[in-house]
């Protein structure tokens, strides 16, 4: 067992909390990336430029800030995207981005951070009993793990977490696809969670909302 810092109680709290826990950190960093954006750094020329590289936000990101419904920050944060298109030629508007989503780009730093202090983790007694039980992983975030694995063993335990995972997944499903066959008289009573398969599925191939 390691020095237990606070990125590490953060972890633990996304992993009791429900659902894929890297997930469920990524998107609150990003959705406070985006708040502190909008409140903050509308008019900072550093993050201007950043949005002007990436010529605005991906649609996922995007509409997080359609979430967030403030149509001024939206419009600063874009102004000089449109200006630049605006007064470019054909070539230069048909160009691609030079830099990603800086949301993404946040995501991404995040991913790195959480994912490196759950592999660093491995050993503490909660982590092993998540990992061990029925653990909520998406499967994006199980192979980034199994990438950045720190021994084969690692690597094979994340990759049979996926395995297992889809494995309950699809037999959750044909008990959902033979419930809803309405002409079966025999057909199966749903149990709470073989209801939220279809929420299930998604969760575990596109990862938790934000």
């Amino acid at each position: 067992m390691g020095f237990r810092h606070t990125p590490f109680f953060e972890l633990l709290d996304a992993v009791q909390a429900g659902g894929c826990p890297l997930c469920r950190i990524v998107n609150r960093a990003v959705r406070r990336y985006l708040e502190a954006t909008l409140y903050e750094f509308v008019n900072d020329a550093g993050m201007r430029h950043r949005v002007v590289q990436s010529q605005g936000f991906c649609a996922a990101h995007a509409a997080l800030l359609r979430q967030m419904g403030d149509g001024l920050g939206v419009v600063l944060l874009h102004e000089q995207v449109l200006a630049g298109l605006s007064r470019g030629d054909l070539a230069a508007v048909l160009k691609a981005p030079a830099a990603p989503c800086p949301a993404c780009a946040t995501a991404a730093e995040w991913l790195d951070h959480s994912g490196g202090t759950l592999l660093a983790s491995l050993d503490e007694p909660e982590i092993t009993d998540y990992l061990n039980g029925r653990p909520a992983f998406c499967l994006s975030h199980l192979r980034w793990l199994a990438r950045h694995a720190r021994s084969r063993q690692q690597r094979k335990q994340f990759a049979e977490i996926a395995r297992t995972t889809a494995e309950h997944l699809y037999t959750d499903a044909l008990t959902f696809t033979n419930a809803a066959n309405r002409s079966d008289p025999n057909r199966p009573d749903l149990t709470p969670e073989e209801k939220t398969v279809w929420l299930r599925i998604l969760d575990f191939l596109s990862g938790s909302p934000a």
